[in-house]
């Protein structure tokens, strides 16, 4: 009896063992860098769809920088706040999104290109304009990503800057 017992329990280790490993399975690099990449592009989606220039800012590191479409570079959190909030002026009512099209780990950090969608009332009418993103994220205390740099690029200019 003990052995068919001893026999039993062995069986139902041997079979939950798979289902354990897949459930305690530590995720691949790669897909921590995803799973950051898609944490900071929704937080970057809130903020621009709030129309929160400040906030934007706020996801950069002290040093962060910010390569515009037109190459313009904002350093620092007051220059991106100020360069996010033109930006968002001069796009008047809109919807932003975004599709993280790959994320790798680099160092410590992670390097993500996206694609952002912007849909605007541009000057010929209803558009949406995609915006090709590289963006560098690094971790800071507390386990949470800062983003360190952003070079956007497009194909189509935006509108000129109203003043």
């Amino acid at each position: 009896m003990r052995k068919s017992i001893a026999l039993l329990a062995l069986a139902v280790c041997v079979a939950a063992a798979p289902a354990f490993a897949q459930r305690h399975k530590r995720p691949s690099p790669e897909e921590r860098a995803a799973t950051a990449a898609r944490a900071m592009a929704e937080q970057v989606k809130t903020a621009f769809n709030q129309k929160n220039a400040a906030a934007l800012a706020a996801l950069y590191t002290p040093d962060g920088l910010l390569i515009g479409i037109d190459g313009t570079m904002a350093h620092g959190p007051d220059e991106i706040e100020r360069a996010e909030g033109d930006f968002i002026t001069n796009l008047g009512t809109y919807t932003f999104d975004y599709e993280l099209k790959e994320a790798h780990p680099i160092g410590n950090g992670v390097w993500a290109v996206l694609v952002s969608a912007i849909t605007s009332n541009f000057s010929n009418g209803p558009t949406t304009r995609h915006t090709h993103v590289s963006e560098i994220l690094v971790p800071v205390k507390g386990g949470k990503w800062k983003i360190r740099m952003t070079h956007a690029s497009a194909d189509i200019p935006l509108p000129p800057v109203q003043r």
